[in-house]
């Protein structure tokens, strides 16, 4: 029995055994199969990679066969290339270069050509950086190209002004009449705009504003510069024919430096750096019934003149003063800010006319930006005034002025006036008496009768100048004045440019 059952669990524990090691087998050929399944996919993955990789080395190579091909052909072009692609950011690199590296970029934060040159020496071409740095070359390096005429010119005037002086009336008329007869047939080619000032009691405030208004309409205009001359403005006899001519002031404007904040047309009280030809540089001037503002200036000169009307103006004691404001200190201090030049046409362009004064309330003579020192004009030590030697401001001018007076008469002596009446113009002569010779005349621009007969005395009678000149007997001798004669009071011509009244 015992035997028997022993075989029994023999036989049991054989088949648990077989069992077993088929379950083994059954589970080692499902490993198998999945190892087997896994070996397949990685091999199938690496044949399609190994497709790619092939397709890929395939185009490459045909790249790169197509460039050789290239390059056989255009050498040039593929060196070009590759120096492109290893290239640093230029900035201004061309032959014109960066002239003045201290100039502040507006809308940097304050950068200057210099700083932006070296921030673009640190960029790659080509990049995003790169391409945004070069945006400032048409303010650091601005490439010359062909001058466009600027043909239109503002005239700052109170004619039709409600509160202005009565003096003021006609006078922009006078300016349009004068610039006529200075420029003839030229003339026509120059849109004259009529720029309404500002009425205000405080001296240099209303002009200010009419300028920051007046430049609302030059923007639109868009032209290459802005220029501003009062309506007493006149135009010196040897500067018509290059500023009357729309074409021959454009060449003469496209020479303009382009580090110019301002450039004058006119004024006085100079201090010179250099005497360069056709601009030279100013430190410092007075007057400012004409100049120009380049369009690349334009906004920085409008706050300039925003700062005027906010701050006010400084006297030599640092005192702030909001009672008046001088215009031309704070130009060359906002010029100095923004790392600009202030500039002067040489020889000058414009003269101020004599007449009554809206700045100072009062009757003022000619100012020609020619006087000389003992006239209140300041001159350097290398150009003061002795007795024995007498010398010009400018050396252009003066032979600008000794052609006018080459065309004119001299003044008369007292001995001689008796014995050439018949050939000076006569004003006011003989049993004709000038009752007062401060008396202003209408429609002239603030002349007097004094003036008047001066100017007279320097003409022929029969002229047309003389003739123009005698119709204001009627105003000052009027008691000898033929009521019959109805004619209108013309406008006087200009008097010489070098003659202070």
């Amino acid at each position: 029995m015992t035997r028997n059952r022993n075989e029994t669990e023999g036989h049991q524990d054989q088949g648990q055994r077989g069992q077993h090691g088929e379950w083994c087998t059954r589970l080692l050929l499902r490993r198998r199969d999945f190892i087997l399944v896994l070996l397949l996919i990685a091999f199938v993955g690496y044949l399609f990679n190994f497709a790619n990789l092939a397709k890929r080395q395939s185009r490459e190579l045909s790249i790169q066969a197509n460039h050789r091909n290239r390059n056989a052909q255009n050498p040039k072009s593929s060196a070009s290339e590759e120096v492109q692609v290893t290239a640093k950011c230029t900035f201004c690199d061309g032959n014109m270069g960066i002239p003045n590296l201290d100039l502040a970029v507006p809308q940097t934060g304050g950068k200057t050509c210099r700083s932006i040159k070296s921030m673009a020496a640190s960029e790659m071409e080509g990049s995003a950086m790169c391409a945004t740095l070069q945006k400032k070359e048409g303010v650091c390096c601005p490439r010359p190209r062909p001058f466009s005429l600027t043909k239109t010119i503002f005239v700052i005037s109170l004619q039709g002004t409600p509160g202005a002086h009565e003096s003021n009336q006609g006078r922009l008329d006078l300016f349009k009449e004068k610039w006529r007869m200075a420029c003839g047939s030229s003339s026509d080619s120059t849109n004259i705009e009529h720029c309404p000032a500002a009425f205000d009691k405080r001296r240099g405030y209303g002009v200010t504003l009419t300028w920051m208004l007046c430049l609302w309409r030059a923007r639109q205009l868009d032209e290459e510069v802005v220029i501003f001359v009062e309506d007493d403005a006149r135009l010196f006899e040897n500067s018509t024919q290059e500023f009357c001519d729309v074409e021959k002031r454009g060449e003469l404007l496209s020479k303009l430096p382009s580090d110019t904040f301002v450039a004058w047309l006119g004024g006085h009280t100079w201090s010179y750096e250099d005497s360069a030809v056709p601009y030279r540089r100013v430190r410092n001037s007075y007057g400012a019934y004409g100049f120009l503002v380049p369009r690349n200036s334009i906004d920085d000169f409008h706050a300039a003149l925003q700062h005027g009307l906010i701050h006010g103006s400084k006297d030599r004691k640092q005192n702030v003063h909001h009672n008046s404001l001088d215009p031309e200190p704070n130009f060359y201090r906002a010029a100095r800010e923004y790392h600009k030049k202030i500039y002067a046409f040489n020889p000058l362009v414009v003269w101020h006319e004599g007449g009554y004064s809206n700045t100072w309330g009062k009757v003022r003579g000619n100012i020609t930006g020619l006087e000389r020192q003992r006239q209140g004009i300041k001159v350097g030590s290398r150009i003061a005034n002795t007795k024995d030697r007498k010398r010009s401001v400018d050396a252009g001018h003066q032979r600008a002025v000794e052609r006018i007076h080459s065309k004119r008469l001299p003044l008369p002596s007292s001995s001689s006036v008796s014995g050439g009446a018949t050939t000076r113009c006569t004003f006011c002569e003989g049993e004709k008496v000038i009752p007062n010779l401060d008396l202003v005349v209408p429609k002239t621009g603030g002349h007097t009768c004094r003036l008047i007969k001066k100017m007279a005395a320097r003409e022929i009678n029969g002229s047309a100048i003389c003739a123009t000149l005698q119709k204001e007997e009627r105003v000052c001798c009027p008691v000898v004045y033929d009521n019959d004669n109805n004619d209108k009071a013309s406008p006087l011509v200009e008097p010489i440019s070098s003659q202070l009244y």
